[in-house]
């Protein structure tokens, strides 16, 4: 072979040697065509050895799992017989339940094979009802190879994967168990336990004989229907407040509306029943509004004498006002504005309202005033009456009077008390208008360059043009 080597490149000997029988004459004439590699020429003998190695692996690999069964099997009969001598032995000792050989079992039970162990490095499995028993191994194959000491045969069990079974459902409230239903198809449930109301269980299938686990199995469980109701939230929040905070708006379910109350204002919702439950009445929660302290409004302020109310002035700009009372003439009124919302009550706010002229009075001729011999008389509307007529001390007290009289939107010194000088005038009779009332006037009757004006007012049973009566003379514009 080593002549072939030397006369052949190597993809010529690989090629010759499996494909024509070592029959290199095949190659001779193209030895002498050509002599170099190519790459396809490469590549070929790469994946001619690649295929070649996969043959060996695998067979390799079914040659140790063969060899590891046939050693499995032997431990196996070897533990049954160990098993059978300890029971001739000692008849009186039951068998455990379950444990692994050379872990967990009874020392003495398998004597000296209980230090067998699989292949793998795994612990065999032994079961017993404390009279008969079961020594048993997987296989590579996943079979289970046992041995049943109640029927003395050694048996090829096929592996079977665990699988979740018909309990995987929603049970209802009223259910306790799983009943005629069963958590595994095949295999044994990891969790037995049944779920609770609204709850629910998990477990996994075991398989058999080396079988594979199932994947999670889960069963649930309705719960009982729950009414909705309202929560802690319904309350008065304060104006600071920005969410409900600890606060729940439902006891139980889902609130309709989360938003919570801007300040002074409020939210209603509703909470959803569960499991069918119905859903509560309205639920209500308020915000304070912001305290806002008590200011005085525009009232503070002087009034005229013949403003008889605030009208559109108000006395309070927040609050309200411990006192209405409107000020009397030449008086004046205080109050306080108490806050808002637990704010703090304003200081004093004041009103006054000016006096009335001296003749500002309401009645007429009601009111009089002596000075000296005269007797000085107020009107209605803003007039001063003398009854002298004369151009004594007495007179020009009265005309000193109507001179500082303010009145009527006139300032003082508008005002005059016409002369005795000027009365007789008042006799022309084309200007003179007898009446017996007490209201009737001389007007537009001039005096030189001056506007007068007389009233004729009756002191007696005489009337006329001051015939035999006593009158009066008024204040007038100059």
């Amino acid at each position: 072979m080593k002549k072939d080597i030397n006369n052949y490149n190597l993809i010529q000997y690989i090629i010759s040697y499996y494909l024509f029988g070592n029959n290199h004459d095949v190659f001779k004439n193209m030895n002498k065509i050509k002599q170099a590699f190519t790459l396809i020429e490469l590549l070929v003998v790469i994946a001619i050895i690649g295929i070649l190695a996969g043959f060996i692996i695998v067979s390799m690999s079914g040659a140790q799992g063969a060899a590891n069964d046939a050693r499995r099997k032997a431990d196996i009969n070897q533990l049954a017989k160990s098993v059978m001598i300890y029971r001739t032995n000692n008849p009186e000792v039951t068998l455990p339940s379950s444990c692994s050989v050379g872990s967990d079992c009874p020392v003495g039970i398998f004597g000296d094979t209980e230090a067998l162990l699989d292949p793998n490095g795994s612990r065999y499995s032994f079961t017993s009802d404390g009279n008969n028993y079961l020594v048993s191994a997987i296989l590579s194959t996943k079979q289970s190879y046992e041995f049943d000491s109640s029927t003395g045969v050694y048996s090829l069990l096929s592996a079977v994967n665990g699988s979740c079974g018909t309990a995987m459902r929603a049970f209802a409230i009223a259910d306790t168990s799983y009943g005629s239903y069963t958590q595994c198809g095949s295999g044994t449930p990891s969790n037995t336990n049944f779920p609770a109301e609204g709850g629910s269980e998990s477990w996994t299938c075991s398989g058999t004989n080396g079988g594979n686990v199932s994947s999670p199995c889960i069963a649930t469980r309705i719960a009982a229907p729950v009414d909705g109701s309202c929560g802690t939230a319904v309350r008065t929040f304060a104006a600071g407040d920005t969410s409900y905070g600890s606060y729940t708006q439902c006891g139980s379910g889902t609130p309709s509306n989360t938003n919570f109350p801007a300040e002074g204002g409020s939210e209603s919702w509703t909470c959803s029943g569960l499991n069918g439950g119905s859903a509560s009445g309205n639920c209500t929660a308020s915000r304070s509004a912001a305290p806002v302290d008590g200011s005085c409004g525009t009232a503070v302020r002087t009034f005229a004498a013949g403003d008889t109310s605030y009208g559109s002035y108000t006395q309070c700009g927040s609050g309200t006002p411990s006192n209405t009372n409107f000020p009397a003439e030449g008086g004046s009124e205080s109050w306080t504005c108490s806050g808002l919302n637990g704010g703090s009550a304003s200081g004093n706010c004041t009103a006054s309202r000016s006096a009335a002229p001296f003749c500002s009075i309401s009645a007429h001729y009601n009111t009089s005033k002596a000075i000296g011999s005269d007797t000085i008389w107020c009107d209605n509307v803003g007039g001063i009456w003398s009854n002298n007529r004369s151009t004594g001390s007495d007179w020009n007290t009265a005309l000193t009077i109507c001179s500082s009289l303010s009145y009527a939107g006139y300032a003082a010194g508008s005002w005059i008390l016409p002369s005795s000088a000027q009365l007789p005038h008042c006799y022309d009779a084309s200007t003179c208008r007898a009446s017996s009332g007490d209201n009737t006037f001389w007007s537009s009757t001039t005096f030189g360059s001056d506007p007068c004006t007389v009233e004729f007012f009756s002191m007696g049973t005489s009337e006329g043009c001051f015939g035999g009566g006593l009158y009066y003379v008024r204040c007038i514009l100059q």
